[in-house]
């Protein structure tokens, strides 16, 4: 058995308001301070086995008021505040991970440079391989973010409502991976050529997000309904998660900058309208602005054995056979003392992206139902109908639309700059085309 039973042990302990408070309500975890005034306070306590961190507290604290709420009619505008701390867990995969791959003595895993065998016999290990081994950081920490919102619900009375919300997320002690035996600027290793590469799952990178988000639900007419969401939002980190690798093992925040989800915004709006003969017809417009891309050398500059080394600005000292000229700069694939690496995700790839889906469906009720018989011995029809039929026909991408995925970002590759696939996120489908399906069900 690679883990142990005491790697997968998960304690949650939720501690909410106290019993003296008179005007608690019966979950214990919301007051009613007023009539137009709701308090939501309490604190988890968390703690996970496997690591070294065992005392994870998580206060949180949420407010709701309606200013104009009386007893005659209900507020047309409700405003809600909440600050809370939330943790991740470190998953049971990379657990396995470490235990598995962290003692050579259970197996063993070499990191070849170059290699010159493409057989189905692989020869045995030799002193050109780089033993590689997994383990956790004496000192890391579950990851938590600080989440902290406000928002604004306003009421149109039978026409729907508005809402805005702002969110704030404040990430700390976030999961990467660095090699904790990575060559130093002089080539040396801080524990030794011998003990090969070290990866080790570490806490010290951080992020910070903020989004704003509008979401109206506006009745057109008296069938004719329209939603939306609409979201702008910022990310920046120097993590994209605990098996992401840091391109420089002794400085994490080199890596700090925009998240590959740094989307600046996005939007999607539906229709749904019912029309003569009982078809309901509904009709999905999403959208996205383009996401940043990472550009990289495609050659382990540092000898870590990562591939995701960032190239530096060209200087006057840089070898003209190792700069590539770009739209983002001159670039140098082997960066000199001295020049500047360029920031994690500098590429950005165009937008927007947009895709249009419809539906049209139609229901048949037919049949009845029988009750149980009686004290008079007679069964009983029901008026609702036993079966119901129904028809759809949906089309993903009815404009077809082609969204590119993110471009290719490996600087010395020859297709530097194009994408070389299809971004298929709006759709269900692998392929990114226009698609007609039909669907018919029968319920009873």
């Amino acid at each position: 058995m690679l883990l142990a039973p005491r790697h997968i042990k998960l304690l949650v302990l939720s501690l909410y308001h106290s019993d003296w408070y008179k005007k608690r309500r019966a979950d214990q975890d919301e007051w009613q301070l007023q009539k137009n005034l709701t308090l939501d306070v309490g604190v988890r306590f968390e703690t996970q086995s496997g690591i070294p961190d065992h005392s994870d507290p998580s206060p949180h604290f949420g407010i709701a008021w309606a200013p104009f709420r009386s007893k005659q009619r209900q507020s047309l505008l409700v405003l809600r505040a909440g600050s809370g701390i939330y943790y991740d867990r470190f998953s049971i995969g990379n657990l396995v991970t470490t235990t598995r791959q962290g003692n050579p003595a259970l197996q063993q895993t070499y990191t070849v440079d170059d290699p010159q065998f493409f057989s189905t016999t692989v020869p045995s290990p030799s002193a050109s391989w780089t033993l590689t081994t997994y383990r956790i950081s004496p000192d890391l920490r579950s990851e938590y973010e600080i989440d902290s919102s406000a928002s604004a619900e306003i009421s149109l009375g039978k026409r729907g409502s508005l809402a805005f919300t702002f969110l704030n997320k404040v990430q700390k002690h976030q999961w990467v991976s660095i090699n904790a035996n990575a060559p130093r600027v002089d080539g040396t290793r801080p524990f030794g050529n011998a003990a090969g590469n070290i990866y080790e799952f570490v806490s010290g990178a951080e992020g910070l997000g903020n989004w704003f988000y509008i979401d109206p639900r506006i009745k057109i007419t008296k069938s004719l309904t329209m939603s939306g969401h609409f979201n702008f939002k910022r990310q920046t980190a120097d993590t994209f998660g605990p098996t992401y690798f840091a391109s420089n093992s002794y400085d994490i925040h080199q890596d700090y900058g925009r998240s590959p989800s740094d989307r600046r915004y996005s939007a999607s709006v539906s229709l749904s309208d019912t029309l003569k003969w009982g078809i309901r017809m509904a009709c999905f417009l999403n959208a996205r602005a383009g996401e940043p891309f990472n550009i990289t050398t495609g050659a382990d500059n540092n000898g870590d054995s990562i591939f995701n080394d960032r190239p530096s600005y060209a200087s006057a000292s840089s070898d003209p056979a190792n700069v590539v000229h770009t739209s983002y700069g001159d670039l140098n694939l082997k960066p000199q003392p001295g020049e500047r690496i360029v920031p994690i995700n500098l590429g950005h790839s165009a937008g927007p992206f947009v895709s249009v889906q419809m539906q049209a469906s139609k229901t048949w009720k037919f049949g009845s139902r029988r009750l149980p018989s009686g004290g008079d011995g007679k069964s009983n029809l029901r008026r609702d109908p036993r079966y119901d039929l129904n028809l759809s026909v949906e089309g993903q991408n009815i404009t077809n639309t082609v969204s590119p995925a993110p471009p290719v970002g490996v600087l010395s590759s020859p297709f530097f700059g194009k994408s070389i696939a299809t971004s298929n996120n709006f759709l269900a489908t692998s392929a990114a085309n226009r698609t007609f399906a039909a669907h018919l069900s029968l319920s009873f």
